[in-house]
Order: structure tokens, then C-alpha cells, then sequence
């Protein structure tokens, strides 16, 4: 994704609502009530969820309208760094996987519900726990991540690796990832 060259004609949140801010740096509210807001990098796509409904604001003007993405049944979301895709958990805790307003096509089923293992790398993988494994998907059928021991507790990461913490039976262990395939043990 693009980097934002300037804060001029792009969309800010507060996380509770969306605002639209000009060239003259005024900002004008274009959508209120949203949850879990995710800003594309170029700063003019947002996708939020409101009520279990997946929507996105393309914001190049203070009359930017909310498309809906998802029509109803999402549990919980997160868009990719370029705001063109989505990955959902529906109310069948199937993980899900949109491009645009597309056909959504299922990545996993199973889904473990835990807030904490539902996490983007680069902006582009998914890592999920589904039938108590962790597993990754990029868009496609997800697929076992490999080498890491005992029950997921939680992942975290960014741009720059991932790390997994599990418990395997009553041991924490830490694993580290730089590339988001290759897991080693930390601790």
C-alpha cells in the first residue's frame, strides 16, 4: 500500500466514527457508529463493521458513501493493508476470505473463537485457530501451520514477524517467525 503524502483528502476514525478531512484540513463526519475500523495504507479506504455487517468507505470526497461488503452474519473481521479484502468469521464459525464485494470463499471451518488468535502479517496473511490448530491463509483454503507445540493462547505480529504463544500442558512456549512460514521455538 501507498504511504498517506498527506493528510489532505483522506479519512480519519476515532474509532467510533468517520470523518472526512479536506483540503483546507477541515473534517466533516461521513459515517458514526462504526466497530472495529481498519484504515488502508493510501488512507482513503476504510472498512468497519456495524451491527454484524461488513462495509467500506471509499473516501477521495466529503460525500463519500459506505458500501456493504457483507451482508449480515459476521462474528468478527479484519481487512488487508490495501483495504481491498476482507477476512470474516460467519455465524457458522466458517473463516471466510472477500476481495471487494465479491463472492466470499471459505478458508476454514472450525473457528476457535479466541480474540486473540485472529491476526494479519504484512498486512496480507491470516493467522487463525481452527479444530485447535493454527493455520494461515493468504486468500486461499487455509492451510497447518507446522512446528508449533501445544494450544494456541495467542499471536501477535506486524510487518516485521509474528510470534505465537501456546501452553503445552501447563508450559509456555514462544515461537518467532520473521517471513510468517518458518516457526522457531524462542524460549
Amino acid at each position: 500500500a501507498a504511504d498517506v503524502a498527506s493528510f489532505a483528502d483522506t479519512l480519519y476514525t476515532d474509532g467510533n466514527s468517520v470523518y472526512y478531512i479536506n483540503g483546507k484540513f477541515e473534517a466533516a463526519s461521513v459515517v458514526t457508529n462504526v466497530y472495529a475500523p481498519y484504515l488502508a495504507g493510501d488512507g482513503k479506504t476504510l472498512t468497519y463493521m456495524r451491527s454484524d455487517s461488513i462495509y467500506q468507505v471509499d473516501g477521495t470526497n466529503d460525500s463519500a458513501e459506505r458500501v456493504e461488503l457483507v451482508d449480515g452474519g459476521v462474528f468478527q473481521f479484519v481487512a488487508t493493508a490495501d483495504g481491498k479484502a476482507v477476512f470474516f468469521v460467519n455465524d457458522d464459525y466458517e473463516v471466510c476470505y472477500q476481495k471487494g464485494r465479491g463472492k466470499p470463499v471459505t478458508v476454514g471451518e472450525d473457528f476457535t473463537a479466541n480474540p486473540g488468535v485472529f491476526r494479519l502479517f504484512k498486512g496480507q496473511k491470516l493467522f487463525y485457530v481452527s479444530d485447535d490448530e493454527l493455520c494461515s491463509s493468504s486468500g486461499g483454503k487455509g492451510v497447518s501451520v507446522r512446528g508449533i507445540d501445544g494450544d494456541v493462547l495467542s499471536v501477535s505480529g506486524g510487518m516485521y514477524g509474528v510470534t505465537v504463544t501456546t501452553d503445552d500442558g501447563g508450559e509456555t512456549l514462544t515461537y518467532y517467525s520473521a517471513d510468517g512460514n518458518k516457526f522457531t521455538l524462542s524460549n
